[in-house]
């Protein structure tokens, strides 16, 4: 088996993650005729994966992959949205999880702690990486190799976890959705026309939307659009748009089912009054979002002038980011 892996220290480290789980010589004969069986039957995982030229070792990847519990499949996958080479914070990953409902538990700190216990054998299995650590060795950081990052892509299309729209200055990718999509990941760093995205029937059932951008103008009525369309979005992700948006639509306050807010690295200096909507109130005075567990915003200090704005009052928000 370890010659099969042709000295690719991914492949070698992915084969150990799996192999450190069979406990008997049994299971060990097991996964080696797999692994023949997996060279067999072709490593050929189709043109989006970029992996397949690095010395034919995809088998070992895909091997790992479907030997991962039912429940950590969804976990790993849902890696796929993050840009390649981004650091991930475990502390947002994790409350992701929780978001989507890969995580169930009546506590939300014992959901937290499974969420880790998730990642952990994630890392365990040398499927995800280990980036920043504290003090008490536990994982701040997380990222994916390039390869089992495009295997991770590859396996959320063909299962309709996740949809990528990518528009960058060097590629456009925006394929039709294999049905419909749940979770919808955007890639955006340049200017783009967005104002149709949702009105595909295909898009109508978004529960998730993941905007990923860098250095690009953007203007709160390009935003309207998808807010307007997407009114069952449990997860709603704002980041790294830097440039010409300075207030979140209105259209936010349509968002009854939110569960997860982050705007982290964007301009949006202000809440819309629209936002009271999260959860109904009798109170005019005060906006209540009941729901939300995590909000991640910044504070803008480029002016004096100081606005007055209505007491917020997050019931259930366990985290709040301020950059």
């Amino acid at each position: 088996m370890l010659q099969r892996c042709k000295g690719l220290p991914l492949a070698i480290k992915v084969l150990a993650g799996l192999l450190a789980r069979k406990d008997t010589v049994d299971e060990w004969n097991t996964v080696h005729k797999n692994v023949y069986e997996y060279i067999r039957r072709g490593t050929d995982l189709g043109p989006d994966y970029k992996g397949e030229g690095y010395e034919g070792v995809s088998w070992v990847l895909e091997l790992s992959y479907d030997n991962l519990p039912y429940y950590l499949k969804p976990c790993f996958l849902y890696l796929a949205h993050f840009l390649e080479d981004y650091e991930i914070p475990v502390s947002t990953l994790t409350k992701l999880w929780m978001a989507e409902g890969f995580i169930s538990s009546a506590s939300v700190e014992v959901m937290e702690d499974v969420s880790y216990m998730c990642l952990s054998e994630l890392v365990g299995r040398c499927m995800v990486q280990v980036g920043k650590q504290g003090s008490n060795k536990k994982i701040k950081t997380c990222h994916l190799h390039d390869l089992m990052r495009d295997l991770c892509m590859l396996k959320a299309k063909e299962g309709n976890l996740l949809h990528i729209i990518n528009y960058s200055a060097d590629v456009e990718i925006k394929q039709t959705p294999n049905g419909r999509v749940r979770r919808l990941a955007i890639y955006l760093d340049k200017k783009v026309d967005i104002y149709g995205l949702g009105k595909d029937e295909n898009y109508g059932h978004v529960r998730s939307l993941l905007f990923s951008a860098s250095m690009y103008f953007m203007n709160s009525k390009v935003l309207q659009s998808p807010l307007k369309n997407f009114t069952l979005l449990r997860v709603l992700k704002f980041e790294g748009i830097r440039s010409g948006v300075f207030k979140l639509p209105h259209e936010i306050g349509n968002l009854v089912h939110l569960r997860f807010l982050s705007v982290k690295d964007s301009n949006f200096h202000t809440l819309p009054s629209s936002i009271a909507n999260l959860a109904s109130s009798d109170l005019d005075d005060f906006v209540k979002l009941t729901n939300l567990r995590k909000l991640g915003v910044n504070i803008f200090d480029g002016g004096d002038k100081k606005e007055k704005g209505t007491n917020i009052i997050f019931k259930h928000l366990h985290s709040l980011s301020v950059g």
